[in-house]
């Protein structure tokens, strides 16, 4: 499904996912796998701007997460994607109620890409909602996130560098 987003040819994807969500949840793994499926096209519908299936999908995705509150990513996941669609339809209030929901369950568990998100959503929805002083608030804690996730990928692509030139020396030997 994912190579299908990135080529552009989400219906595919839709119809893929469908297919997927069709499959029992016997285990643990099983329910994760399709809960994260159901979020993916809960956020090809957002893309395309199909709320109402968005919505739909999203409210039985946190529904059948209340059944598993061990699963903090998926559940910080959805109510972003939720948070999202809030945002679409200017209920900025009920996004920031989402956003900090979302945000307890994962803060200062090393999800930053996802906890960036989350700190870029409540700073997108304090400055529509004119609350300047927490747009600021949270905007600085975006910042700081994304300041710290891109050093970290710059340290990640030296260190492949290195790799690389570790390897080609000794393939040269």
């Amino acid at each position: 499904a994912f190579n299908l987003i990135f080529t552009g040819k989400r219906d595919d994807a839709l119809k893929v996912l469908s297919e997927i969500n069709h499959i029992p949840e016997n285990t643990f793994e099983e329910f994760s796998l399709k809960t994260e499926n159901q979020i993916l096209a809960a956020s090809i519908y957002l893309n395309k701007n199909d709320k109402a299936k968005a919505a739909k999908i999203l409210d039985q995705v946190i529904k059948n997460l209340s059944r598993h509150p061990e699963v903090d990513f998926l559940y910080a996941y959805a109510f972003e994607r939720k948070a999202q669609l809030d945002f679409l339809n200017n209920n900025y209030k009920e996004a920031i109620l989402n956003l900090k929901d979302a945000l307890k369950k994962i803060e200062n568990s090393g999800y930053l890409p996802l906890e960036e998100r989350l700190y870029e959503g409540l700073s997108k929805n304090y400055l529509a909602d004119n609350n300047e002083a927490e747009y600021q608030k949270y905007n600085k804690l975006y910042i700081n996130i994304k300041i710290k996730l891109d050093n970290s990928r710059k340290e990640g692509i030296r260190y492949i560098l290195k790799l690389t030139e570790s390897y080609e020396s000794e393939r040269l030997l």
